[in-house]
């Protein structure tokens, strides 16, 4: 049985953070603030009840299916669906890299590059009670069966 959407784009997700934390040197993680980039912080289907990104300091990403719906059909039946996953970014209050340019951007190029399209989102906000910055991506994929 093939792994939930979101359980595959959580796994793109955390390998794609290692990576980016390999590509800097260990001075520079601290310094430009890659340390708050976490793979540990890194979830699907709901956060944990001790997780509160205002307080650990770490960009918290959230990932959650939004629905499968059927694209193409033959004989009546569907024969493909288009996933659509919702990807959350919850930011440190004293977060010092470019939200887009170093946390975002590579993370959708990797989903892009297995197979996944941007359809919305980008767009920052603030949280009224947290103070955090967030913002939320759709992406989709065709599933075949």
């Amino acid at each position: 049985m093939d792994k939930p959407k979101a359980v595959e784009v959580k796994d793109i997700i955390v390998s794609q953070i290692n990576t980016m934390k390999k590509d800097h040197a260990p001075a520079d993680i601290d310094e430009y603030g890659f340390d708050m980039l976490d793979s540990k912080y890194v979830y699907s289907f709901g956060l944990p009840d001790n997780i509160h990104g205002e307080t650990i300091n770490k960009v918290v990403i959230l990932i959650n299916e939004i629905s499968q719906q059927p694209n193409i059909y033959g004989s009546d039946l569907p024969s493909e669906e288009l996933a659509t996953i919702q990807v959350q970014f919850f930011y440190p209050t004293m977060f010092s890299l470019s939200y887009y340019d170093d946390v975002e951007k590579p993370i959708m190029n990797a989903l892009i590059q297995d197979g996944w399209r941007r359809t919305l989102g980008g767009g920052h906000d603030r949280d009224p009670d947290t103070k955090q910055i967030y913002t939320t991506y759709h992406i989709i994929k065709s599933v075949n069966y």
